[in-house]
């Protein structure tokens, strides 16, 4: 991709960044926690949050429990 592109329109952690969503894609909806529950929304309607994945229950002990799996 990096030869395909110019280097101000493709960076390497750009790439970084599309490996990281599409692999955490893969995983469970179960496991996708967002921060707030409730986000606002940006003037395109967009939510306006963090999504992350959640490894397994050991990886919530300092979770809020309105987080929690």
């Amino acid at each position: 991709a990096l030869d395909q592109f110019l280097r101000k329109d493709l960076t390497r952690d750009d790439i970084l960044d599309a490996l990281v969503l599409a692999v955490s894609a893969g995983f469970s909806s179960k496991s996708i926690k967002t921060v707030p529950l409730n986000p606002p929304r940006d003037p395109k309607g967009l939510p306006m949050q963090i999504v992350f994945f959640v490894l397994n229950r050991a990886d919530t002990m300092d979770m809020p429990k309105e987080l929690m799996p």
